[in-house]
């Protein structure tokens, strides 16, 4: 028989079968080796891998915090924001949504379009309103803008007798010189300071 070898997790055993002089098995050598090397690895494997999920974990654990007090502030700073332009612009109707960030601005973004339709249609009533004062038949109209005349409709020229290309670009004072005190240019300003917008005073015609 030939020699054989048992492996355990501490030691190789190796089994030589020893012959007498006709060749006959009379007995076995019985070799025993230590796995040191084997049990060194063995336990430097495990180490290693317990090293490695340990050193997994806290990467892990400490990136999601990082991220979660990152995230965290990020979202409380944009609903702050989001807050903010609805105080603002005066926005009803989002106090009540408080624990979604994106549907917060989901309803902002609504209640921003809601609004911006609102004005388009309020300024095209605006526009249609002036319109039509502008092309009135009845009443005069001067356009001026810090005291130079920019324009004027068919009938303040018909009431003042000028031509357009006289009046254009000309100063307020052409029609109410500062000199004439019926004519108060001075204290019509004073005035649209203070809000008010409706007062009386006297042109001069050509």
């Amino acid at each position: 028989k030939t020699k054989s070898i048992d492996k355990t997790s501490e030691s190789i055993i190796k089994w030589t079968p020893i012959s007498d002089l006709a060749g006959e098995p009379i007995a076995w050598l019985k070799t025993q080796t230590k796995r040191e090397h084997y049990s060194k690895g063995n336990t430097l494997f495990i180490y290693l891998f317990a090293t490695v999920g340990v050193v997994a974990s806290v990467i892990a654990t400490s990136t999601f915090f990082i991220f979660k007090r990152k995230v965290a502030t990020r979202f409380s700073h944009f609903a702050e924001g989001i807050n903010e332009i609805a105080s603002q612009y005066q926005l009803e109707g989002l106090q009540s949504v408080k624990f979604d960030e994106l549907e917060l601005a989901t309803k902002l973004v609504q209640k921003l379009s809601e609004n911006t339709s609102m004005t388009q249609l309020q300024l095209k009533d605006s526009m249609e309103k002036f319109g039509a004062l502008y092309h009135s038949s009845s009443l005069g109209m001067l356009i001026v803008i810090e005291r130079e005349i920019v324009d004027a409709n068919h009938r303040a020229l018909e009431l003042l007798s000028y031509k357009k290309s006289e009046l254009l670009e000309q100063s307020l004072d052409t029609l109410c010189p500062t000199t004439a005190d019926e004519c108060r240019v001075d204290a019509m300003y004073r005035e649209l300071q203070h809000g008010r917008n409706q007062f009386e005073a006297q042109m001069l015609d050509s």
